[in-house]
């Protein structure tokens, strides 16, 4: 009998077990390991089902107690230990069959409450096993051997890994050796429909671990998941659930593109399937305007990605955080074509309409930030700002709703901006011809007859910066 013998004389005399019962304890003394130990445990089982259906067995409830006690006494057994690597899909198999008879105990008056946590202190010691063996070899083991699709189904391994709402690192090994199993067991029962990432990470509740120790473990026990690896969807709902704090060290943004190498996720295609929880974060406010900043230098040689995020960013912002944003990217980054190309497009759109006092304040910005960027990137700074007030000045002051907003004096303020924030500083640009011909030609509404007209363009023409006369051709202006 093994070690079984001495639970056994402690019970007989306390208690009567019947004969199916002792068959199935005396299972474990047998030498069987894999799928045909599994075989025998489930032959036995059955026999015991059918004993206990046949006749009312008046010590069922002793029976179980009595399977529960031997199954705990064979995981605690330094020889049996050897064999609980082969033996597993049999083990799990057991527990599942002691909760079906503690359901049918509970129904009964035999009940003891203290088999509850038998019960639970047996799954306890089981995962803990199962825990054990995965760690001992770097997750290559344990293997489920069972390819019965039935008993697998009856066994339900998912069950358990689902019943795992809180994850931390006491936990994490565990988990992971269920994810694994339950895989190989889904390949079997789940043909067309097999557990997916995203719906074991759905299932957390609770993290007690950062995303980036979750994914050190998980490389940890690379070899387990060679066959069903944490994909890009399971991904992206790791950061859903676990995403770092707003107030993090390290930019999210920079810990999700390391974690995504260590995945062998490509960065374009992490970045198409991240885009939603990034415009939910801008919305929400939920990251540091540094990081967002500097994602947006990281990817400034990604056209497409840069255009999907930075529009994004701007369609979200108002248009102070917008500018704020210009000036961050002109003294972090190189303005490449890129980056330039997307500042000049959204800019342009945003600030086509802002009232003057806003672009004012802006240009003012613009004048500072200048003194903060490397000399060799001036040019390509000034291209973005020039084709941004371009855009202004040709709305604004070729539309009525907006040009008689503008006094004499910030028409002159504005084609002094326009000529000193200027790559060529020349009065022929669109928008000093623009503002020129307003300073000149515009006529106040209370100037009705030709002669208050001519007299106004003439007080216009002598009010007129002279210098500019001589450093242009008037014919040109």
């Amino acid at each position: 009998m093994g070690f079984i013998k001495k639970l056994y004389e402690k019970f007989v005399g306390r208690e009567n077990l019947s004969a199916p019962c002792i068959l199935v304890s005396h299972v474990f003394d047998e030498d069987d390991e894999a799928e045909l130990f599994f075989d025998l445990v489930l032959a036995r089982f059955e026999n015991f089902d059918q004993q206990n259906n046949a006749v009312r067995n008046k010590s069922f409830s002793s029976d179980v107690d009595f399977i529960i006690q031997c199954t705990m006494a064979s995981l605690s057994s330094t020889e049996l230990c050897k064999k609980f690597l082969n033996r597993i899909d049999s083990y799990l198999y057991i527990y599942r069959r002691i909760e079906e008879y503690i359901g049918i105990v509970k129904q009964s008056a035999y009940w003891i409450r203290g088999w509850e946590n038998d019960v639970k202190q047996l799954k306890e010691k089981l995962l803990q096993s199962l825990s054990r063996v995965f760690i001992e070899s770097k997750g290559l083991q344990p293997n489920l051997c069972l390819k019965d699709e039935q008993q697998l189904r009856k066994i339900n391994i998912v069950q358990y890994l689902m019943a795992m709402t809180e994850i931390g690192a006491k936990t994490i090994d565990t988990f992971f050796v269920l994810i694994k199993l339950s895989f190989q067991s889904s390949i079997v029962i789940d043909k067309h429909d097999r557990l997916q990432w995203k719906i074991i990470i759905s299932n957390i509740k609770y993290f007690k671990i950062s995303i980036q120790e979750f994914i050190s473990n998980y490389i940890t026990y690379e070899l387990a998941f060679r066959e069903f690896s944490l994909d890009l969807p399971g991904f992206i709902e790791l950061i859903r659930k676990n995403h770092p704090s707003k107030h993090s060290e390290e930019s999210p943004f920079l810990i999700f593109l390391r974690l995504s190498k260590d995945l062998n996720i490509k960065t374009e295609e992490f970045f198409d399937q991240y885009r939603t929880l990034f415009e939910r974060g801008i919305k929400e406010k939920f990251y540091c305007f540094s990081h967002i900043g500097d994602l947006f230098t990281i990817i400034g040689r990604h056209d497409r990605v840069f255009d999907v995020y930075f529009t994004i960013y701007a369609n979200s912002v108002d248009l102070d955080d917008l500018w704020t944003m210009f000036m961050y990217l002109s003294t972090k980054s190189e303005l490449n074509d890129i980056i330039q190309k997307h500042l000049i497009s959204k800019l342009s759109i945003r600030t086509a309409g802002a009232p003057i006092d806003s672009f004012l304040r802006y240009t003012k910005f613009a004048t500072e930030c200048m003194t903060k960027i490397k000399h060799e990137y001036h040019p390509r700074f000034l291209r973005i700002f020039e084709n941004i007030f371009e855009g202004f000045i040709g709305h604004q002051l070729t539309d009525e709703r907006y040009s008689y907003r503008f006094s004499q004096s910030n028409l002159k303020e504005f084609l002094k901006i326009s000529l000193e924030m200027s790559t060529s500083h020349d009065l022929q640009q669109p928008s000093c011809l623009l503002i020129v011909r307003c300073l000149i030609f515009q006529n106040s509404t209370r100037q009705l007859n030709t002669a208050d007209k001519t007299k106004g363009l003439f007080e216009k023409l002598n009010d007129f910066d002279q210098s500019l006369c001589e450093k242009n051709n008037p014919a040109a202006i």
